[in-house]
């Protein structure tokens, strides 16, 4: 990290196969990278304005309305496309997605894009996993308004298979759901 090799052995959570490798969210992503802004106000009034009243727990988006529908005010950051999109605000709603369209959101969602042979719906699936859920809750701050600072997100430990295998744990996950759904 920094460009220093540092020994993990202590950090590491679980056993994962020989195939895969640990590593850290801000290693693989640009979660703390600057993001682009700009003021409501002066967007294209056409464009997707993202609010976390849109996003269902779990997240799924519950409705789309532009910059000009909702009225916006304020400063708004943008998203691309696939990005990763992570509230940062109670984290425990598990309001974390991959972007379908470009737009602005709320400061309060942090859009991300991967680096490398990275699927996004397997950062969005492990980010929204009981055991990442639990540990973020226990350290996030503010008692009515709990946030999950920068430090914690980058410095979290992924575990990363091969791209194929990414993709087969997401399809399998998927495939589990909705067998409990129909039940």
């Amino acid at each position: 990290m920094n460009g220093i090799e540092r020994c993990i052995d202590d950090e590491i959570p679980f056993e994962i196969p020989d195939s895969w490798c640990w590593t850290r969210l801000g290693c693989i992503s640009t979660y703390a990278q600057p993001k682009k802004k700009i003021n409501a106000q002066q967007a294209d009034k056409n464009i997707w304005g993202l609010d976390l009243e849109d996003i269902e727990k779990g997240g799924y988006i519950i409705q789309k309305k532009t910059v000009g529908e909702r009225k916006s005010t304020g400063n708004k950051t943008f998203f691309k496309t696939g990005d990763v999109l992570y509230s940062k605000l109670r984290p425990y709603l598990l309001k974390i997605l991959v972007a379908p369209d470009d737009g602005i959101c709320t400061s309060e969602i942090v859009p991300f894009s991967l680096y490398g042979d990275i699927y996004a719906e397997y950062i969005v699936t492990y980010l929204k996993s009981t055991y990442v859920d639990s540990l973020i809750n226990s350290i996030t701050y503010g008692i009515k308004m709990p946030r999950v600072g920068t430090n914690t997100m980058v410095s979290l430990l992924v575990p990363i298979p091969p791209f194929n295998e990414q993709q087969r744990i997401v399809r399998r996950i998927e495939e589990l759901l909705t067998l409990i759904e129909e039940v």
